[in-house]
């Protein structure tokens, strides 16, 4: 699931105005579904509390320091994983 969150990341198109509405910010977009924010409550999602239960306020946290250098990366290494086996589950 990382690999894919940094793979959209790195692909995400900036909403600049030229793009399509759908087109634009979908790794964000994907991101934001995987973050289990409530939108009921702030989220310390980031690490300070904030109101992020708008899709549009989890963009502009994103676009600010230290997580815009996610967005359109140009590479990532993922240090650890746990990858469990299937039978664990039945």
């Amino acid at each position: 699931v990382v690999e894919k969150l940094m793979d959209a990341l790195r692909s995400n198109v900036y909403n600049d105005g030229t793009v399509q509405p759908y087109a634009a910010d979908d790794g964000l977009g994907l991101l934001y579904l995987f973050s289990t924010i409530d939108p009921w409550k702030p989220s310390e999602y980031f690490g300070v509390k904030r109101d992020l239960g708008q899709f549009e306020r989890f963009r502009l946290m994103m676009y600010s320091e230290p997580f815009k250098h996610l967005i359109n990366h140009h590479s990532y290494k993922v240090l650890a994983s746990a990858r469990p086996e299937a039978r664990l589950y039945f």
